[in-house]
């Protein structure tokens, strides 16, 4: 009588864990890891990182959206893993965005984070020739990342003082600017740049010399 008694509280205890169980494994889930990045300003699709997705359920580009157009988020062929990059950020200002993967009634939610522009490079590569025939000077340098216009500065001494001749670029390229100088010294001229983002602005580039008139 006393084991049919044990035998009764036994079954009762436990077949309502296995059927509990069994329920848990046919229920959908739905889960990502990490839940948060972090990027740096210039990083962008070459910088992406990677988020695993896991479901028991098929996963298209329909159920993944972004809270912000420079955010992206690709699935890969097998549908188990994010890319997530995002534009470069050329604002001095940080910011924030959410990738949401979404499987019926299931939402998770990844933060995207990344970070302001806070500095400029100088210019590099900074060059002054005068074309055979011209009354001008041609001045090119390299184009700085995050930079939106350039300062050109003029003097007759390779230690200064600069005095600014020139506050927008000229001819521009992806990696290149040109432009030129109208009323160049006679003689010596030395030039220096400046990258421009307001309210930031860069060191001064090296000097580049060139000898006008003589």
């Amino acid at each position: 009588m006393k084991k049919n008694k044990l035998f009764s509280i036994l079954f009762f205890a436990i077949v309502p864990i296995i059927f509990n169980s069994c329920i848990d494994e046919n229920k959908d889930y739905l889960n990502v890891n990490p839940t948060s990045l972090y990027f740096a300003w210039d990083d962008d699709y070459d910088k992406g990182q990677s988020v695993v997705v896991s479901s028991n359920n098929y996963i298209s580009h329909s159920n993944i959206s972004t809270s912000a157009t420079w955010c992206h988020a690709m699935l890969n062929t097998g549908r188990k893993e994010l890319l997530v990059y995002p534009d470069k950020n050329t604002s001095s200002n940080s910011r924030s965005a959410s990738v949401v993967v979404s499987q019926g009634s299931l939402q998770r939610t990844i933060e995207v984070y990344q970070a302001g522009l806070s500095s400029l490079s100088a210019p590099t590569n900074v060059s002054a020739y005068v074309p055979i025939g011209k009354d001008y000077v041609v001045i090119g340098w390299n184009t700085v990342a995050g930079a939106m216009d350039y300062r050109v500065y003029r003097s007759n001494n390779a230690d200064g003082p600069y005095t600014l001749i020139n506050t927008s670029g000229g001819v521009y390229s992806e990696y290149h600017i040109s432009t030129c100088d109208t009323r160049p010294n006679h003689g010596a001229n030395y030039y220096k740049i400046k990258a421009i983002r307001e309210p930031m602005e860069s060191e001064y580039s090296n000097y580049a010399f060139c000898n006008f008139g003589q």
